[in-house]
């Protein structure tokens, strides 16, 4: 068997990684409350991508019950209840998003104090959130962020198809 040794050869590896130290129960614990801050931010995530394929889902439904509507009359009953389901949802998706800013912010006050327990931590690290995100205007940042500015579009379009239909421009 000495033969096929070339195909098995023995190397003796050693890692040279520096040794971890022993982590603290208050960093153990902020850990777990920051995977669990962090599995609350999934779990809103998720819910507005939920509540944006049923809001498009219900849209589709409303437009295309506009089609084959006997007069122009019921096509503008309808503009009313789909402004009302884009408001609704975009209020919905705006709540996601204050709390998901929320707990990252919360996540945040966690990386901080373990960060503060190990002196060898760099102290330009930004974790979830920048400096300027951790307070004021989160309302604001709520309602107008980038993953929400559809819905004044859609509202928009909407207003513009119902003043153009009372003029009789589309008939």
């Amino acid at each position: 068997m000495i033969f096929f040794d070339f195909l098995q050869p023995q190397i003796d590896v050693k890692l040279n990684m520096p040794q971890e130290k022993p982590r603290d129960i208050d960093s153990e614990i902020d850990w777990k409350i920051i995977d669990q801050l962090h599995n609350a931010v999934l779990n809103f995530s998720r819910n507005s991508m939920q509540a944006k394929k049923i809001m498009f889902t219900l849209l589709g439904i409303f437009v295309g019950a506009m089609f084959p509507a006997p007069t122009i009359y019921s096509v503008e009953r309808l503009f009313p209840v789909i402004i009302g389901i884009v408001v609704l949802f975009w209020a919905f998706d705006s709540y996601t998003y204050y709390y998901q800013e929320k707990l990252r912010a919360a996540m945040d006050v966690r990386f901080e104090a373990i960060k503060r327990r190990y002196t060898n931590a760099k102290n330009n690290d930004v974790f979830t959130l920048p400096d300027n995100r951790q307070k004021g205007c989160r309302l604001w940042r709520s309602a107008f962020n980038g993953s929400v500015l559809f819905y004044p579009v859609i509202i928009a379009i909407v207003i513009v198809c119902w003043v153009l239909i009372e003029e009789g421009i589309i008939q």
